[in-house]
């Protein structure tokens, strides 16, 4: 048997080594129901920061309309480790959006298993609470939200 390095051992007790993927996304704000999908993007060498991108799911949808003359809802994510739980790193996550109905921070926790679903990606779920800036930094809880993580990136 090898030894195993100190930073291989760390790696292999993350069962999700980041947020980078496209997750399908729901939500419950102000009484509201939406849906759609969040692409979260990043650089290699930085696994757990990067870009987020919202899509609605359809036309249709009331969720958040792009700030002109941008032509999507973006914003920076950033996930860090919260605990170690079932021999595994566990991970909190947070991401900012602007849109023309204000600017809301989404915070929740990463749920991972170590083993991959059948399209060989991590069973991973956030699950956390959003919060709407009400002026001077100050922000206000506003809804719920879950996700799915649905592909790697």
């Amino acid at each position: 048997l090898q030894p195993q390095r100190y930073y291989d051992q760390i790696a292999d007790a993350m069962p999700l080594k980041t947020m980078r993927g496209i997750w399908r996304y729901k939500e419950s704000r102000d009484g509201v129901q939406c849906s759609g999908r969040l692409v979260f993007k990043g650089q290699l060498d930085q696994p757990n920061r990067g870009d987020v991108i919202f899509e609605k799911v359809a036309e249709t949808s009331s969720c958040y309309t792009a700030v002109p003359p941008q032509n999507a809802v973006k914003g920076k994510w950033l996930m860090k480790p919260r605990k170690f739980e079932k021999q595994t790193i566990q991970f909190t996550s947070r991401w900012k959006l602007r849109s023309e109905q204000g600017t809301y921070i989404f915070k929740g926790d990463v749920k991972a298993d170590a083993t991959d679903t059948k399209l060989n990606v991590p069973d991973a779920k956030i699950t956390g609470e959003i919060l709407k800036e009400t002026g001077n930094e100050n922000f206000k809880k506003v809804g719920s939200f879950e996700a799915e993580l649905r592909e790697k990136l």
